[in-house]
């Protein structure tokens, strides 16, 4: 009976659902004059994330950008419903792309839209990989890539990262599983993945993590680990600090 009235409920929207839609799904060329025309036609979209534009843009303009199955839409009025961001992002970038382009959508379909679970940097790197990457690997990678200047990385940054170093992640994770997760022990652990101690000196600096923390921690004084954490140009400065710290203690223990 329930399931009687939600179908009636649909009908009632403009839904028949005994009749496919008449939706159309081409590939399509936008150019920068296109996304124009088509962000004009806009209709009560979400608001723009300016950091998604720009990530989207360096994609189109470095020639990383790949078409999805991921259509823009447009409504049976002709009004874009979903899109805007890719079409920002060509306007950004000043070159046009290829664009799967859905028409004819139903009018209340824009409330359906992104609804889906978000991808993680570790869901990514999995896709990449095509072996499961733990949660717990993004945010050593985000101090991997921080070590290297990148203070703001992206999603797929820290995915290709991660995917990069996987094994390293899991003997790391593995040896300092047993210590509190914290900003300090996130930056020893990031510091070991890149230097790539033996098996040995990576047990050896494990047992000293504690030590380690604190020692990292006094070459951050006055500032602190978590002060430093996610912090732009502090990220970057206590993650070399601990790259450096790191590789000493890594020498020392390879030469005894």
């Amino acid at each position: 009976m329930s399931g009687n009235k939600s179908l009636r409920r649909l009908a009632t929207m403009g839904a028949d659902p005994q009749r496919p839609p008449t939706m159309s799904i081409t590939m399509e060329y936008i150019s920068v004059e296109t996304a124009g025309k088509y962000l004009a036609s806009c209709k009560r979209q979400r608001r723009i994330r300016w950091g998604e534009v720009a990530r989207i843009a360096r994609k189109i303009v470095t020639g990383a950008w790949i078409p999805t199955h991921q259509p823009i839409a447009f409504d049976i009025a002709g009004r874009m419903i979903d899109g805007q961001h890719r079409m920002w992002a060509i306007i950004q970038a000043g070159l046009g792309i290829y664009v799967l382009v859905a028409r004819g959508c139903a009018e209340e379909s824009i409330t359906h839209i992104d609804r889906g679970m978000a991808q993680t940097a570790s869901d990514l790197a999995s896709r990449l990989s095509g072996a499961v990457c733990k949660q717990s690997f993004e945010r050593v990678a985000r101090a991997i890539v921080t070590a290297d200047g990148f203070s703001r990385p992206s999603r797929d940054e820290l995915a290709a990262t991660i995917s990069a170093y996987r094994s390293d992640l899991e003997s790391v994770g593995a040896a300092f599983g047993k210590h509190p997760v914290n900003a300090s022990l996130l930056y020893l652990m990031a510091a070991c993945v890149r230097l790539k101690p033996t098996p040995e000196t990576l047990h050896r600096l494990a047992f000293r993590a504690e030590s380690l923390q604190l020692e990292l921690e006094a070459l951050l004084a006055p500032l602190s680990a978590a002060k430093c954490w996610n912090r732009g140009a502090k990220s970057v400065f206590a993650a070399r600090a601990a790259m450096e710290m790191l590789a000493r203690a890594t020498q020392q223990g390879e030469h005894r």
